[in-house]
């Protein structure tokens, strides 16, 4: 590399501070950096992907909330209804009856 030759030439020269020689270092390895710099980046690129890959998707909270109403309501379902107050039949009120009837709820 003609980079490295140069350094090396230079750290022979006499003249050539140790500055001078850290500040040509330093920017040797800025440039190596910048070179590599796509590789590192697809690299990392790849290891957050797999990663990504092995973690699960997100827990839905509403998902999750209405599947525990479903259980909820399926065990229920199986329970016996008790009849203490049968359903009115509507058929053989008489009018009256059903007035009272709807003066319960409002109407």
């Amino acid at each position: 590399m003609q980079a490295m030759d140069d350094y090396a030439r230079l750290q022979q020269n006499p003249d050539a501070t140790p500055q001078l020689l850290q500040e040509i270092m330093q920017r040797g390895q800025q440039a190596e950096l910048a070179m590599r710099a796509r590789g590192i980046l697809m690299d990392a690129k790849r290891r957050c992907e797999a990663a990504a890959k092995k973690v699960g998707p997100p827990i839905d909270e509403d998902v999750t909330a209405d599947v525990a109403a479903m259980v909820a309501s399926m065990r229920g379902a199986s329970a016996k209804v008790s009849a203490a107050d049968p359903p009115p039949n509507f058929s053989t009120m008489s009018d009256q009856d059903f007035r009272a009837y709807k003066a319960q709820f409002g109407f």
